[in-house]
């Protein structure tokens, strides 16, 4: 009885062995070679980065590579927004890039930049399409974010949309809109006083009345209309 079970504890281990000596020969087989990886990227921002990944990737086996590594690697590009990645045996991956789109341009140095919502440069003018997006006129990188913090308090899009370039003039913050009449701000003016001074444009508009610019430094509610 004995002899019987350990012949057929043999027979299973003979049996497994098999198993996975097939196992073995099936993953590395010469089918799973990568030999085509396929970008599907809304732009071209991150075009190098990826064609460096693409290179790496082809000539190693479909079964050993680690998606999370790859996308891990990736995420530390800021233009990166989302990234989806997807085996297709026997040889191909698949890698869909969303790029992240910039809030704004600086005009920096006299070369343009796309920016992030973070003040991070990630792209130059000759990478993007301006997209009618606002320009902001900076001396040094920490105008950047004072510039996007004026940004940030203007909920209004349609009053955003009008906007054609930012930049500091001495103690005030110049909104520069596009029909020529500027706005003038500073970092002490709230959000709410912005929707107010966007209704006070309109207004003026309407009633055909000229008008060079709009002064929000002012106390409380009021305006200076010059």
């Amino acid at each position: 009885m004995r002899l019987k079970t350990l012949n057929w504890y043999f027979i299973i281990i003979i049996l497994l062995l098999i198993v996975i000596d097939h196992g073995y020969k099936f993953i590395e087989s010469e089918n799973y070679i990568i030999e085509k990886v396929n970008i599907n990227a809304d732009n071209s921002l991150t075009r190098h980065l990826l064609e460096e990944v693409s290179d790496n990737l082809k000539g190693k086996n479909i079964w050993y590579i680690n998606k999370n590594m790859i996308k891990n690697y990736l995420k530390k590009d800021v233009r990166i927004e989302n990234i989806k990645i997807v085996k297709v045996l026997p040889n191909t991956i698949d890698i869909f890039i969303e790029e992240k789109s910039p809030v704004a341009y600086i005009l920096y140095e006299k070369r343009i930049y796309g920016v992030n919502e973070n003040g991070n440069i990630f792209a130059y003018r000759s990478e993007i399409q301006l997209k009618d997006k606002i320009l902001l006129s900076v001396k040094n990188e920490i105008e950047i974010n004072i510039l996007l913090s004026i940004l940030s308090k203007i909920d209004n899009h349609k009053f955003k949309n009008r906007i054609s370039e930012i930049y500091i003039e001495e103690e005030d913050i110049i909104l520069n809109l596009r029909d020529g009449v500027k706005i003038i701000t500073n970092l002490e003016v709230e959000g709410e006083k912005y929707n107010a001074a966007y209704l006070l444009y309109q207004k003026i508009l309407k009633e055909n009345e000229k008008m060079n610019s709009i002064d929000l430094t002012v106390e409380s509610d009021k305006f200076i209309v010059r």
